[in-house]
């Protein structure tokens, strides 16, 4: 009787640990797959030191915008 819930209780466990385990595999997959995705867009715009500043920039312009706009126009 505590043999089979033993031996249930391991069999569970391990199913479980391989669940998670695959989970982990897969996702980290599909990250890696789209940090590649990702890479390549950078290297066809330029690289990352066109395009990272060209986002911080673009994002810094908006904030000033949005704020002369609420400070002037109301």
């Amino acid at each position: 009787m505590i043999e089979s819930f033993v031996n249930d209780l391991a069999m569970g466990l391990a199913l479980i640990g391989f669940a998670i385990f695959g989970v982990v595999y897969v996702v980290g997959v599909l990250l890696y797959l789209l940090a590649r995705h990702c890479h390549r867009d950078y290297k066809k715009q330029g690289g990352a030191r066109v395009v990272i500043p060209k986002a911080v920039g673009g994002t810094a312009a908006k904030i000033v915008g949005h704020a002369i706009r609420k400070r002037f126009l109301g």
